[in-house]
């Protein structure tokens, strides 16, 4: 009986706090900057899940809950590079300042 989980492969991320957004970087092997429809990202006021569907066969995904500071889900973006996707996390207030992606404690 074959599997129908989808395997992903492990991907490589960074992250960097800007006025407006909250960048995340994932490197995406061999993904061209046409590819804009294998790239779906869902987007909630405290996460998000971006999943990149066979890029030569392999499957990416990289989800985070728990953010450290709440995003505009309706204002955040995704971008399509090649050998990589670019999150634009729409930050609530621009003054706040992330430590880090996701909060080391549960937010309430």
């Amino acid at each position: 009986q074959p599997s129908t989980e989808t395997k992903y492969e492990h991907v490589t991320w960074g992250w960097d706090s800007g006025d407006k957004f909250v960048s995340v970087y994932i490197t995406v092997p061999k993904l061209k900057k046409t590819d804009k429809e294998k790239v779906k990202c869902d987007f909630t006021t405290s996460s998000f899940d971006v999943i990149v569907s066979d890029v030569e066969g392999k499957n990416y995904r990289l989800s985070k809950s728990n953010l450290d500071k709440d995003i505009k889900p309706e204002d955040s973006k995704v971008r399509v590079k090649d050998g990589r996707v670019v999150l634009l996390l729409a930050k609530v207030n621009s003054w706040d300042y992330w430590t880090d992606l996701v909060s080391k404690t549960k937010r309430s």
